[in-house]
């Protein structure tokens, strides 16, 4: 129990003893005469008052002169009490902790000292108060006491202890300290009890409190011994442990308890382990660090449930980690889907990695699955597709291929996380909507910076497009413009799921060290699917925007505006929200020029890209700046940039127009410019008498060119390359009699032989009034002068008498209209044009004649005309034959598909056509088959070309008249392969022995010549599959073999059947055996018919159907020679029919034999017993007589009907072609053009 003694004189005398015993912090006023009373003085912070006395002991000075200072601040004359002249005192009221420090009595008049003191403040000692004892393992024993409010003055703490022994002896505390009392182990004993009496003292008062304690109740034990775990696995282990050293279990019975915690935990788990030395833990989290800390309490002794004393310490942790396992809970995605420019949609997953507590192992992946539903809602399990993302730790999301969403349809995203113990148990499952059911954006994003780490985000709730559809919520994403490796962009950041009843969210960690872009993003989740987002972007740090606004580009629009566009400053440069952009632009004499004055006008917003400048002037040069700017400022200015207005037309009129007449016909103008022309002056008009004139001069002077006696009125404009200027004022003046112009030619009103009479008419231009008229005569390339006459001018007709007429003699005719000046100056006018007349014998009395030989020349014309007509109409299929060699060769009939006839395309009408008709402007004729367009030489050179690729001209044909003009014996008879052709189908060759080399032309020769004139385009022949050399692509080869084969139009009968893999096609021989070479041999024999039926212009063979090999791909926007030749076979003018080759114009059924080309009367069953003629000229000819009446009737192609040949009539089943040496040619492609 504490007392404390009373405030009173003998604490007052104590306190000044203590005080004058302490050290002077500010003064020592021991070094001066001290009249200042108390001495040493203390004061209880609280208290109302303290009063100091000062004595006033010189003769010069009193109490009046007296002032108080507290340091050397002067106190309050208030705080003064002058109690005589002698004493003065110092009343300082409500003692403060400040009111502590050195008090002064000094004089006013020369501020000497009279005297001082320290005052010092505290309070009286709080009675302390023991918090604990504690033995260490029953070794030495320590209280410690907390000693209540800091008294501010020097307190002193004083223990002593007794025990009940009888003796009475009072001990000290061995080891004192401010706050606490150490017993060494030897000081004290164990199971007696302590009687302490603490005592606190200072110079306002002192304090005491007793305790009693027993050491052996304090104990605190040693840390435990030799911690170890086993039996470790995913979510269990079992740890032990040995007691502590130096405390034998005689003198205590231990409780023992582990703790332990996770790396992600906050805070630690206890298990209690009572008396045992072993524990297991159960529900761990797998691959997982623990760390493990035991620790024992003493139990009274021979108890077991009441605890005595401390926990120990825990023994140095132990950390252990769990085994792996499968990963758990649920990985949290959402889909963003966009749409590119192409409206094709682009769907990207993004999820949160699962948290490591989640993850039990090092690698995990997460595994993406792709799902469409069908119309009825279900899953289209054959188009399921997987992807595995692995071991991804950020949640910036992976974008799926976007062809997998190209069809309007509803589909399925899963996701889920994976490892090689198993997967998440729960999948994630997303919905990507269809178009129109895509949830509604939300509206009215706004944001607001709440701090330097937050934004908070705002908007209007939505709701969903189908009623059915439940609201889900909303997701807010946020993305930061950062630089990653040099490159600034966009870095996904986070992203957060929202309540479907909020509509507003903090985003907060956005704390930077410089001011850096943000980006939110918030849309709709729904039951069925994600929405579209809306954006908006912020600053949580903002500053002045960087560098300067790149690409200005400044153009002029007109003469009076300029548009200005630049590049959107950078996002890592604005530093803020830019507001807009600032134009500074002035009018410069040049671009290097100062300015006269700059303007500025602002680009409001932030993605402003251009702006037009107004009201500028015409014709004028302009430097142009741009920067942009923020709250914070603006950024550096762009690169000048200087521009000049378009031309305008002139603002002002030409002044000071004069005119000089320089003659009656000519007046010179002249006049001053422009002041301001806005442009260029290229030329001028004069308005003359009411009628604009172009002057084509760009400056004056000007000579014009007038009529005589003729009144004028003028003005002048300017005009540049824009448009013309106000015209000036007019100048008016009158030209004076001038020359008259050229009468028009004088027409002869009646002739006889020697005298002819003329009509004269007067001048267009008479330039004043005609005063004669004088006509003149001559006979033609006479060396002598003319003769003339003169009428006057009121005479409408002059009649010239020729004189000596002998003749004929053809003479020229001319008048001169003659003025006169004010002078009486005869001015002699122009000529007029000259009339030839012959005169003297054989001329008509009267009236213009018709030349008997025009007459005679246009019968005989029409008499030809007529003549020829007639011939044209008897032999036009010859003429035409030989007019256009390009396009021989049958097609179909034409049918009208309106009428009721039979199917131009069913197989068995086809047999009653054993003739092939040609139709020219629907008139059917027959004419030749194909054998007649073999035989041209024009039509080789075009197949061998196209062979090559090639639209140059090749000369094949020379090559082969050459060859056709060689005596018999050249082409020896083994050669089966010789170039020479004959006409006549008659004539043909023995039968060859040997066809292994061609001998009707010299390879290398023909091959040097091809070379030459084609540029070098065709490249040397070699046979593929020799030296396993492969064809250059894209440049095909021509053997000297393959044009003498594609001269006669088709292979001899022993080479392999072609595209087979002996023989792949390589020139056009090999080609023509196919069935479409034969169809596009026989399409360019039908041109003629085909600009008829297609209604367009006959095609260019060689520019658009060069025969390449099948397997190339169609060229672009090329239709097919196929196609072509069934729309020129069956279509009406100007229609098409899309062909079905796969049913209806099948290749399959044309047979073509390999070693004979006779037929039977049974087509199913081709002979090889039929004589075969003796030349590969005639084999060709009776091949094609045979084979092209099929191929030229129609698809599907019919077996040969020819004269001698049975042919199957409607309704007979059709022959089967399946026979032994026979080669059917089906089709695998179609021909690229």
């Amino acid at each position: 129990m504490a007392t404390h003694s009373a405030v009173g004189p003998f604490l007052v005398v104590v306190s000044m003893i203590l005080m004058a015993t302490t050290s002077r912090a500010f003064l020592n006023f021991s070094d001066f005469q001290n009249n200042v009373q108390p001495k040493a003085p203390v004061a209880e912070i609280g208290s109302p008052s303290f009063t100091f006395n000062c004595t006033v002991n010189r003769s010069d000075l009193t109490a009046n002169g007296i002032v108080w200072k507290h340091y050397s601040e002067e106190l309050p004359r208030g705080w003064y009490n002058i109690v005589s002249t002698t004493l003065i005192q110092l009343v300082i009221p409500n003692i403060t902790e400040s009111s502590q420090g050195n008090y002064e009595c000094r004089s006013r008049l020369d501020d000497s000292h009279i005297g001082g003191e320290r005052l010092e403040v505290g309070y009286p000692p709080d009675q302390p108060t023991f918090e604990r004892c504690l033995s260490d393992n029953l070794g030495s024993f320590t209280c410690w006491w907390n000693r209540g409010r800091d008294p501010i003055l020097k307190t002193t703490y004083n223990l002593t202890y007794t025990f009940k022994d009888g003796t009475g002896k009072v001990y000290s505390c061995p080891r004192m300290r401010e706050n606490s009392c150490h017993f060494p182990f030897n000081a004290t004993g164990y199971g007696i009890i302590h009687y302490m009496n603490l005592t606190a003292t200072n110079a306002l008062g002192r304090a005491l409190v007793m305790h009693e304690v027993d050491p052996q109740d304090q104990v605190k034990p040693r840390s435990v011994r030799d911690v170890v775990t086993s039996n470790v696995g995913a979510d269990a282990l079992t740890v032990s442990w040995q007691e502590p050293d130096g405390l034998e279990s005689s003198h205590f019975t231990l409780f023992y308890q582990v703790r332990y915690w996770s790396e992600w935990d906050q805070s630690y788990k206890e298990k209690n382990a009572s008396r045992d030395k072993s524990l297991e833990l159960r529900d761990l989290n797998p691959y997982t660090d623990y760390t493990i800390c035991v620790r024992s309490h003493p139990l009274e002794y021979q108890t077991s449930d009441k605890f005595n004393g401390f926990w120990s310490d825990c023994a140095p942790n132990y950390t252990v980690k769990t085994q792996e396992a499968a990963p758990s809970g649920q990985v949290e995605a959402w889909l963003l889907v966009t749409r590119d420019s192409r409206d094709q949609r682009n769907v990207k997953v993004l999820w949160k990695p699962l948290p490591p507590w989640d993850r039990h192992s090092e690698a995990i992946d997460y595994v993406v699955t792709y799902l469409p539903r069908s119309e009825d809602g279900m899953m289209v399990q054959a188009e399921r597709r997987t992807y595995v993302f692995n071991n991804q730790t950020t949640d910036s999301g992976e974008t799926l291929p976007s062809e997998l969403f190209q069809d309007d349809r509803t589909y399925v995203i899963r996701i889920s996380a994976n490892n090689s113990l198993g997967s998440t148990s729960r999948v994630t499952a997303m919905t990507v909507p269809k178009y129109l059911d895509t949830p509604n954006a939300p509206t009215d994003l706004s944001s607001v910076v709440l701090d330097d780490d937050t934004i908070q985000l705002s908007w209007q709730p939505t709701s969903p497009t189908r009623s059915e559809t439940q609201l889900g919520g909303y997701i807010v994403f946020w993305r930061e413009w950062i630089e990653v490796l040099s490159l600034y962009q966009w870095v996904e950041k986070g992203w957060a799921h929202v309540n479907s009843s909020q509509s507003t969210f903090d985003v907060t960690g956005l704390r930077v060290t410089k001011p850096t872009r943000f980006k939110f993003g918030v849309l709709v989740k729904t039951a069925g699917g994600f929405g579209t987002p809306v954006y908006i972007s912020n600053y949580t740090k903002t500053d002045v925007p960087q560098g300067s606004v790149e690409d200005v580009e400044v153009n002029p629009t007109g003469p009076n505006i300029l548009n200005v566009s630049w590049k959107p400053h950078a996002l890592q440069w604005r530093n803020g929200l830019l507001q807009g952009y600032r134009i500074h632009y002035c009018l410069v004499s040049s671009c290097d020029g100062p300015c006269s004055e700059t303007s500025e006008v602002i680009a409001q917003g932030e993605d402003t890209i251009s702006h037009q400048l107004e009201g500028l002037m015409p014709y004028t040069w302009y430097r142009v700046q741009v920067e942009a700017f923020n709250t914070k400022g603006s950024s550096d200015l762009s690169d000048p940039q200087c521009k000049q207005t378009q031309q305008s037309a002139p603002s002002d009129a030409p002044t000071n127009l004069t005119f000089v007449i320089a003659q009656a016909d000519l007046v010179n103008l002249s006049w001053v410019p422009p002041i301001t022309p806005n442009g260029v002056i290229t030329k001028h008009n004069a308005k003359i008498n009411g009628e604009l004139k172009e002057l084509d001069v760009a400056e004056p002077p000007v000579t014009l060119t007038v009529f005589g006696d003729s009144s004028y009125n003028i003005s002048v404009q300017a005009c540049t390359i824009s448009e013309c200027g106000p015209l000036s004022a007019p100048v008016s003046f009158k030209t004076p009699i001038g020359a008259p112009g050229p009468p028009p030619i004088p027409t002869k009103q009646s002739a006889r032989d020697s005298s002819i009479v003329l009509e004269l008419s007067a001048p267009n231009h008479a330039n004043g009034p005609v005063y004669q008229y004088v006509v003149f005569y001559q006979p033609q390339n006479s060396t002598v002068g003319p003769l003339n006459i003169t009428v006057p001018a009121d005479a409408q007709t002059a009649e010239v008498t020729i004189e000596n007429c002998d003749g004929p003699v053809t003479y020229n005719f001319w008048v001169r209209a003659v003025n006169m000046d004010a002078n009486g100056k005869r001015l002699v006018g122009e000529m007029s044009p000259v009339l030839e007349q012959e005169m003297c014998g054989a001329v008509p009395a009267t009236g213009p004649s018709v030349s008997v030989t025009v007459i005679v020349i246009v019968a005989a014309l029409v008499v030809t005309l007529l003549f020829v007509g007639i011939l044209f109409k008897k032999n036009k299929d010859s003429l035409k034959k030989k007019l256009f060699p390009y396009v021989p060769g049958p097609v179909l009939p034409y049918y009208d598909v309106d009428e009721d006839m039979m199917d131009p395309y069913n197989t068995y009408s086809q047999l009653n056509f054993p003739t092939i008709n040609y139709c020219y402007n629907n008139e059917k004729e027959q004419v030749d088959n194909i054998a007649d367009f073999l035989n041209r030489g024009s039509e080789r050179v075009q197949l061998v070309q196209s062979d090559a690729n090639m639209n140059s001209t090749m000369p094949i044909t020379d090559t082969v008249d050459k060859t056709e003009e060689k005596p018999v014996e050249q082409n020896s008879a083994d050669d089966r392969r010789s170039s020479g052709y004959s006409t006549d189908p008659a004539v043909g060759e023995p039968e060859p022995a040997d066809n292994s080399q061609p001998k009707g032309l010299d390879p290398q020769a023909l091959q040097t010549q091809v070379s030459k004139e084609s540029g070098g385009s065709i490249a040397p022949y070699t046979k593929l599959g020799e030296n396993e050399e492969k064809p250059v692509v894209g440049q095909p080869s021509v053997s000297p073999e393959g044009i003498e084969l594609a001269e006669m139009g088709a292979a001899a009968a022993d080479d392999p059947p072609a595209r087979s893999p002996e023989s792949p096609i390589q020139d056009v021989a090999d080609y023509l055996k196919t069935a479409d070479g034969i169809m596009d041999y026989v399409r360019m024999g039908a041109g003629g018919d085909y600009d008829t039926k297609s209604g367009v212009d006959t095609p260019d063979y060689l520019q658009t159907y060069t025969l390449r090999n099948d397997m190339a791909k169609p060229a672009q926007g090329k239709v097919k020679p196929m196609d072509g030749y069934v729309r020129a076979a069956t279509g009406k003018p100007g229609q098409f029919v899309e062909p079905d080759y796969q049913t209806r114009y099948s290749l399959e059924s044309l047979p073509v034999t390999s070693g004979s080309s006779g037929y039977t009367a049974d087509e199913s069953n081709p002979s090889t017993t039929v004589d075969e003629p003796s030349s590969p000229e005639s084999q060709l000819k009776n091949y094609i007589s045979k084979s092209m009446p099929n191929i030229l009737q129609g698809f599907p192609f019919a077996p040969a009907t020819v004269a001698g040949i049975s042919t199957l009539t409607p309704g007979k089943e059709a022959p089967n072609h399946a026979a032994e040496n026979t080669t059917y040619i089906r089709t695998t492609g179609e021909i690229n053009v």
